[in-house]
């Protein structure tokens, strides 16, 4: 990721803090909140069905990220 994206993604990013996203990367599909965005990570917080509903937190980095979707903006 050139350092110019990185430094336009990680604001945009920012302004979703606390929403519901959907998140992509080359293995692996995340739904949570989220909860941080750093300057190389973002975390969610993710919900795991089950007989007790848990919380997990994922740790996603920056430079791993192929697509972000942010379902209430295009419901």
């Amino acid at each position: 990721m050139n350092s110019t994206f990185r430094s336009q993604f990680i604001p945009q990013l920012s302004r979703y803090l606390g929403r519901g996203i959907e998140v992509i990367t080359d293995n692996s599909y995340y739904d949570g909140v989220l909860v941080e965005v750093g300057r190389d990570f973002i975390e969610l917080a993710e919900t795991v069905p089950g007989y007790e509903t848990q919380t997990r937190r994922s740790i996603i980095p920056i430079d791993a990220i192929n697509y972000v979707r942010v379902p209430t903006l295009t419901a």
